[in-house]
């Protein structure tokens, strides 16, 4: 699927809903930064970790292993 994006900061600014734009704004005065990973191992372990600790929150195991 091919999307459209403008390459005008202010169109890609106003197509947002209201608390998308808010949640971006918090975010940045938080200091998230965002980081794109170019390869596999770059975003496996940290995704990998992320997901373990949704289910513990659920008190349940993680359904795969890492080397899944």
């Amino acid at each position: 699927m091919d999307l459209p994006i403008p390459e005008e900061e202010g169109a890609l600014w106003s197509g947002l809903e209201v608390r998308c734009r808010n949640a971006v704004r918090k975010a940045e005065k938080s200091g998230v930064h965002v980081v794109e990973a170019r390869t596999l191992e770059e975003w496996l372990e940290p995704y990998y970790e992320l997901s373990c600790g949704v289910y513990r929150r659920q008190d349940k195991e993680p359904p795969f292993k890492r080397e899944y």
